[in-house]
């Protein structure tokens, strides 16, 4: 494989070990972001049964106080208070209901609706009774249905409110476990991209470094015999190619000048001994 697709496989695994983090890292966010919108619209929840009951206290006490009053004006005034209170709460429970959706919440809060219908109709017949001017009457009916209803209804809101405290508190309880797992898990594959990436790393410069210290090592030794059998799959093996050819070329023309180097000290040498032989005949003729 060449250098350059051994380094881009090298840095592809270390963007897909990248990317794998950064997706194991938004799934983690994506399931703790849902539990905390849990937390909040359980909060929001209670935030509006808070304003629901305020509104049915401040009515139990309108009613209480519509009892004993004897002013047209004000009886009026307070009994026109309590509708409000009534239309307002009608509204709050609806809007609770909205986004409840099935289960154990859904229950209680049909219970608040069955508990609220007779405490509605107990305190609505006391104000039929006092625009009778019925006022004993009517404090009887205060006494003996709207007070224990009252206790009945708030009762039910109780029960509602407390389930939505454990709702809150198994939310944030999960949301704490799963930023602690997002966490662990998390920096487990920054670990593993880490060790992947000197791993992947040391392979890459192994591959590069090894071949390229043997070709150095065959350069410093000065012999044209010298080889590097190293396979032509990349630049570097094609590099060790080039210079078994410029070795073994080498090796041939310093064979060849060697071997016109002896044959011309042979020639040297015979033309001395041709030269030696004429001078003693010379010498022999005279």
């Amino acid at each position: 494989m060449r250098i350059g697709a051994r380094m881009g496989v090298s840095y592809g695994l270390l963007i897909a070990a990248l990317a794998a983090i950064g997706v194991l890292g938004l799934n983690r966010m994506r399931k703790i972001d849902s539990q905390m919108r849990n937390v909040v619209a359980s909060w929001d929840r209670l935030k509006l049964v808070h304003s629901a009951v305020a509104k049915v206290n401040a009515s139990g006490r309108l009613t209480l106080q519509s009892a004993i009053l004897r002013d047209k004006m004000e009886l009026d005034r307070l009994q026109a208070q309590i509708e409000i209170n009534k239309r307002e709460i009608t509204r709050l429970i609806e809007e609770i209901e909205k986004d409840l959706g099935e289960g154990r919440s859904k229950q209680l809060l049909n219970r608040v609706k069955q508990a609220r219908a007779p405490y509605v109709a107990s305190f609505t017949w006391v104000g039929f009774l006092l625009e009778q001017g019925r006022h004993k009457e009517a404090s009887d009916v205060v006494a003996r249905e709207v007070v224990p209803r009252l206790a009945a209804f708030n009762k039910t809101w109780d029960a509602f409110v407390a389930f939505q405290g454990e709702l809150v508190d198994a939310a944030a309880r999960d949301s704490a476990s799963a930023y602690e797992a997002a966490r662990t898990q998390v920096l487990a594959a920054i670990f593993l991209a880490v060790i992947l990436a000197i791993a992947v790393s040391a392979a890459v410069t192994r591959g590069i470094a090894g071949p390229l210290k043997m070709l150095q090592n065959a350069m410093n030794a000065n012999d044209f015999s010298q080889r590097v059998s190293l396979p032509e799959d990349d630049e570097v093996g094609i590099l060790a190619a080039a210079f078994n050819r410029m070795m073994s070329s080498l090796s041939e023309k310093s064979l060849r000048s060697s071997n016109e180097r002896i044959a011309s000290e042979r020639r040297k040498a015979v033309g001395r001994v041709a030269f030696l032989s004429s001078s003693k005949e010379d010498n022999v003729t005279e």
